[in-house]
């Protein structure tokens, strides 16, 4: 499966949200 630049940086971004999240 390909993924754009676009997608990769949308799921990165939501994985250390989530990270964020799980740190407080």
């Amino acid at each position: 499966m390909r993924r754009t630049d676009k997608e990769m940086k949308d799921g990165i971004e939501e994985v250390l949200r989530r990270a964020k999240i799980c740190r407080i």
